[in-house]
């Protein structure tokens, strides 16, 4: 297995969500509060890599973290949709 890496803008990532290969590019990385990457799903031509942008925002509130993503430039309701189940799954505690 190679060794990981630390993200940094222009770097690219590669995540399998229940058998979706979902790549992207790193745009902006700002430790520890901020992380901004493109998103999309390979051999998917209605929403190929590359083709919406995530935003994440960490910000402290007392002995825990607020998280808020944004998904923008989903091409579909549909897309919109699914990632708003499929993110709220993920990020529940």
């Amino acid at each position: 297995m190679p060794p990981c890496s630390t993200p940094a803008p222009a770097g690219t990532f590669s995540l399998d969500v229940r058998g979706n290969p979902a790549r992207g590019e790193f745009v902006a990385v700002e430790p520890p509060h901020r992380v901004v990457f493109t998103w999309g799903i390979e051999g998917r031509g209605d929403f190929p890599p590359g083709c919406s942008t995530v935003e994440v925002v960490l910000q402290p509130d007392g002995d825990e973290t607020v998280v808020t993503l944004t998904h923008r430039g989903l091409p579909t309701e549909d897309h919109r949709r699914s990632h708003q189940a499929g993110w709220t799954e993920f990020l529940a505690c």
